[in-house]
């Protein structure tokens, strides 16, 4: 287990395989101080560093892809993942620091 203190709020999460904090896990640790429910046709991916930067992960086009034949509608995702065309009907939103990820979903 590890913990996050995420603007103002201490957040404990269990790591799957490794202790990493990841964009989703923030979300729901600020979702729960403001009482809002998230945009559920939103996808989220992106592993958080210590120092609140948000790292890519392998495979990310294959992901949006994958998420806009679902329906999702929003992406925010790492910087280093955006796609090397835009997706019909998936709007994508690029992320360098955890502080701008939860700006954006609230």
């Amino acid at each position: 287990m590890c913990t996050c203190r995420l603007i103002g709020l201490n957040h404990r999460a269990w790591g799957v395989g490794s202790k990493q904090i990841t964009i989703p896990k923030s979300y729901r640790c600020r979702r729960r101080i403001r009482d809002k429910p998230l945009n559920s046709k939103m996808i989220s991916f992106g592993e958080v560093g210590l120092s609140g930067e948000i790292r890519p992960v392998p495979d990310g086009e294959q992901r949006l892809r994958e998420a806009a034949g679902h329906g999702y509608t929003q992406a925010l995702i790492p910087a280093a993942n955006i796609p090397r065309k835009a997706l019909d009907g998936l709007q994508v939103v690029p992320l360098s620091h955890v502080s701008h990820a939860v700006e954006k979903v609230f």
